[in-house]
């Protein structure tokens, strides 16, 4: 809730260092201990504040900004008060944040799970709907779909705008998986993978990596070596000109690509996040490794294919 433009005044010192290793082509992340150092070496810097209570001072430079305590306060005081339409009165807000919470991971949830979070967001006051009108209001507005039913003849849900997400993810998988790229020549490949020593079933796989589709999936169970196979399919590639790069669900395990591969790893949020504020992300000549892409939920996996296709048009 703090204003970009105070928190940029007051982290001056922050944004001489990022602007001093921009010049050398780097970020903070890519070299901590130059940054490290610039910091020492800019602490002269700092106002001398002797004979001053410093509090005094931080609130002149504040209000010097316009952000004085009383218009701090009066838009607190005010934030929210706007009525509320019909689409966000109360009750329809909460049903959203429970669909939010139930489908932030999963796909499909069942009727226990959709009451289990409903009563948890449900406060009992006077005039309140009950768990029950809420339950029927679900019903009732479309706002959940019965796929089907578990074993046990429970009926198992989506929403609306999970079911269309994941119809437009299958056809821009499938448009992209019959897309083509200038992949690696098959003999390259077959040598850098005798090299490798790589089993049957390695070798297998390395192949499938290395094709010409945009998207090609391997899997395998725990242990079978997945990682020792992605090493002659990143040399197959860099060594064709394509720049490589790794992501995972979990930061731990693309440090792992990020260490075994020689390669730039990051989360997948991570990576995301640096895209929608236009850092370097994927190219027309970048191959991306996803480790256990099988842990991507529907809306990652999405917003990375949909970057897929923005780099192949050039965006």
């Amino acid at each position: 809730g703090v204003n970009p433009e105070l928190c940029h005044y007051f982290s001056a010192r922050r944004s001489e260092i990022t602007a001093a290793l921009a010049e050398l082509g780097l970020e903070t992340a890519d070299a901590p201990a130059l940054a490290a150092a610039k910091a020492l070496t800019t602490r002269h810097s700092k106002h001398s504040l002797e004979g001053e209570d410093r509090h005094d001072f931080w609130r002149q430079r504040a209000e010097s900004l316009g952000y004085a305590p009383s218009s701090v306060v009066e838009q607190a005081l005010t934030f929210g008060q706007a009525p509320l339409t019909r689409e966000t009165e109360p009750s329809a807000l909460m049903r959203q944040a429970v669909l939010g919470q139930l489908t932030e991971k999963a796909s499909t949830f069942e009727r226990r799970q959709l009451v289990a979070a409903l009563a948890a967001h449900l406060t009992v006051e006077p005039g309140q709907s009950s768990l029950e009108d809420e339950l029927a209001r679900f019903d009732s507005n479309g706002e959940i779909v019965e796929l089907d039913h578990d074993r046990w003849g429970h009926a198992v849900y989506s929403t609306p705008e999970i079911i269309a997400l994941e119809r437009g993810l299958h056809e821009r998988a499938t448009r992209l998986a019959a897309t083509m790229v200038r992949s690696p020549e098959l003999e390259h490949v077959d040598a850098l993978i005798r090299g490798s020593h790589l089993n049957p079933e390695q070798a297998a796989a390395a192949r499938t990596a290395c094709e010409a589709k945009t998207v090609a999936l391997t899997e395998g169970g725990p242990g079978v070596g997945k990682t020792t196979l992605l090493s002659p399919v990143t040399a197959a590639w860099q060594q064709s000109g394509w720049r490589v790069i790794g992501a995972s669900t979990a930061w731990k395990i693309a440090n792992q690509l990020r260490d075994e591969l020689d390669i730039k790893a990051r989360a997948i949020d991570s990576w995301l996040a640096r895209a929608e504020d236009g850092g370097e992300f994927l190219t027309d000549k970048t191959m991306r490794l996803v480790d256990e892409a099988g842990l991507l939920t529907s809306r990652q996996m999405d917003r990375l294919l949909s970057e897929v296709e923005r780099a192949q048009q050039g965006g």
